[in-house]
């Protein structure tokens, strides 16, 4: 059974702790910056790290996915660069996949920090 989950969650938060969802002093909705999105298939999680920073603007990501169910429990750390771009068209930084067995929770945390020293967290948790 294909099942896909799409978290491109409203749980992105910026340094002061503001979510994409939370809005601009002028009540304009703010946009996400970064973001995890998760698919599906079976037993394999398919984690994206996602951003779409300001032009010109780069920065560097950590990526921490913990898995721990009834076969034990594994913590993944990786981090990377997101590169400088004249336009600020979403980007993938990096795919990873685990497998996950009934009874397993899965929890996974990026942090974004650009250029400018902004920081943005996405979070995605779920037991299966």
């Amino acid at each position: 059974m294909k099942q896909t989950l799409l978290a491109i969650a409203a749980l992105v938060f910026s340094a002061t702790g503001s979510t994409a969802d939370d809005q601009t002093p002028d009540g304009a909705a703010a946009s996400k910056k970064a973001w995890i999105e998760i698919s599906e298939t079976g037993p394999v999680v398919t984690i994206k790290v996602m951003s779409e920073l300001d032009s010109n603007v780069g920065g560097t990501y950590r990526l921490e996915v913990t898995k721990a169910g009834p076969a034990g429990r594994s913590v993944n750390r990786q981090s990377g660069t997101i590169r400088a771009s004249e336009d600020a068209a979403p980007e993938t930084s990096s795919v990873s996949r685990v497998s996950v067995e009934t009874g397993a929770a899965l929890d996974v945390l990026l942090t974004v920090e650009d250029s400018a020293g902004e920081v943005y967290e996405d979070r995605f948790s779920k037991t299966y």
